[in-house]
């Protein structure tokens, strides 16, 4: 079957995209776009570069989340980008879990796109509409929950699991589970669990499939473990081959409760032949797409090992759109990761730029979104006004700034590290705009993004946050893109001020307490503590 749909594919037109008028060329690029998913690839000439205020900047990296959740023996188990739904807005964060050496594991939500009045993180608490300055704890999970760090099983007396039973239901849970723990175990409620992971116990219920790691995200309410499921051949007739792969398929969406365990597959809208082939013979374990929660359909980004593979496949010579931003001439090596885009609503875009020319600008962007109809492939070629400079060159201008120097120098001066964050793509429109924060961590551990540089077409920028980059980017005056806005730490202690006001009026005590310490930190009277 899959060789008659390669042939009928073979008969059908091309599409928009130009390579090479080379007939084998054109024949690899029908294979490509059937054994990559790039069918409905959209490859176009962008318009007019206009000044837009769509998008907003990730501004913390997993290497910063990293420094910044670690503190004090934690362990970082998950660090996602994703959004959460506070007082009816939509708020992009880093959902994070992190886990002490005792007690139980904590979920942080570290807004992303904004800092505070300090450069600090902000980040919210489950049903408190207010960012705070510094790390609160959003949920905890319980000690039976799913997580990846969790052991490979557990004997206790909790509520979820298998009862050990007698000698001989032991005997055969000990060998099957090759362990000997349930032995030990005493009580007539005593219970084993395994496959704590969610990774586990996707791979699981459905071992054909390839997954990645998964994302923790907060659907309906819920804590769900989200990931994707791939399908690759190495041999498919006609291809380029991507490493070992002659072709790649995301049909497949796990999710899985981090509280309960339920684990649910569901085949999504975009799944090709092999993958739809699996879910025939998978007897109900892949359910069916139009059984898939709608938000979750909503919340899961676009494949990022697809779009990986596709964004490689570009560079090869049948297509010759350029070579990925980021990635070393010599020797050659691993380009830079795509950006991860919230462009509105709970959904997130997935971004990288190609380099084209002696100067390694910016020529070309592949942009991957999820929309309501399934996946969109968007790629860009930027005129030379709105074409952008790659990262050799960015940091090249970024590094001779004033601003950075005086910036460099107070903060070696105070004993702390200055290191720079990725280099990222934010699409604006038909145009968009490189810009790379950093980072600077101190000796107690606090980790601050108090610079941000920024580059579109010929202009550049740099500030204390991005809204004061792009400012000074467009120049002093000019309007900034919806939510933006500085904030100064007067005007985050004026407004903390309010709130401890209002809640000592309304007799909220604990209100007043959360307020009266986000105030302190905000004057930089306090550490930040978890």
């Amino acid at each position: 079957m899959l060789f008659i749909g390669s042939i009928f594919a073979w008969m059908m037109p091309a599409g928009t995209t130009e390579t090479t008028e080379h007939p084998a060329a054109e024949d690899r690029v029908v294979f490509d776009r059937l054994a990559y998913g790039l069918e409905g690839l959209d490859d176009r000439a962008a318009r007019a570069p206009t000044v837009s205020g769509v998008g907003v900047p990730s501004l913390w990296s997993r290497a910063s989340i990293g420094r910044l959740v670690t503190a004090d023996s934690q362990t970082l188990e998950s660090a996602v980008q994703t959004t959460i739904a506070m007082n009816g807005a939509t708020v992009p964060v880093w959902l994070v879990l992190r886990v002490p050496p005792t007690g139980p594991a904590a979920v942080l939500a570290i807004g992303d796109g904004a800092t505070d009045g300090n450069s600090g993180p902000l980040s919210y608490r489950a049903g408190d509409s207010l960012a705070y300055p510094g790390l609160v704890t959003f949920t905890t999970l319980p000690s039976v929950a799913i997580r990846p760090g969790a052991p490979r099983l557990m004997v206790d007396s909790g509520p979820r699991g298998l009862l050990v039973g007698g000698a001989a239901r032991r005997v055969v849970l000990a060998w099957s589970l090759q362990s000997a723990r349930v032995f030990g175990a005493s009580g007539v409620t005593t219970r084993v669990r395994w496959r704590l992971s969610p990774r586990a116990r996707l791979e699981a219920l459905a071992p054909f499939a390839s997954w990645e790691s998964p994302r923790l995200l907060i659907v309906g309410g819920a804590l769900i473990w989200a990931a994707h499921g791939y399908l690759g051949s190495e041999y498919f007739p006609g291809s380029t081959r991507i490493g070992t792969l002659g072709s790649l398929e995301a049909g497949l969406l796990g999710a899985v409760d981090a509280v309960t365990g339920t684990t649910t597959i569901y085949l999504l809208p975009d799944a090709g032949l092999i993958t739809r082939g699996w879910a025939d013979i998978s007897q109900g374990v892949v359910r069916p797409t139009s059984e898939t929660p709608a938000e979750l359909a909503r919340m899961t980004p676009y494949p990022t090992r697809l779009f990986e593979a596709q964004s490689s496949l570009l560079e090869s010579s049948p297509w010759r759109t350029g070579t990925l931003v980021g990635r070393p001439t010599v020797p050659p090596g691993e380009p830079a990761p795509p950006t991860v885009v919230w462009e509105g609503g709970t959904g997130f875009a997935l971004a990288t730029g190609y380099e084209r020319g002696d100067d390694r600008r910016v020529r070309a962007l592949l942009v991957g979104r999820v929309t309501a109809s399934g996946r969109r492939l968007d790629l860009l070629q930027l005129s030379e006004s709105g074409s952008l400079p790659g990262p050799s060159g960015s940091q090249a201008i970024w590094d001779r700034f004033p601003s950075y120097e005086q910036m460099l120098d107070s903060i070696v001066r105070r004993g702390a590290q200055f290191e720079r964050g990725p280099y990222r793509i934010l699409p604006l429109g038909d145009t968009s705009l490189a810009y790379q924060p950093w980072y600077a961590f101190d000796a107690e551990g606090r980790v601050k993004m108090p610079y941000v540089a920024v580059a579109q077409g010929t202009r550049v920028g740099a500030g204390r946050s991005f809204g004061a980059a792009w400012d000074n980017l467009r120049g002093a005056g000019a309007p900034l893109p919806p939510g933006f806005a500085p904030s100064t730490p007067l005007e985050e202690a004026r407004r903390w001020m309010n709130r401890a006001d209002s809640a000592i009026r309304a007799g909220d005590w604990e209100g007043f307490g959360r307020a009266y310490g986000a105030l302190r930190q905000a004057l930089g009277a306090t550490r930040d503590t978890p």
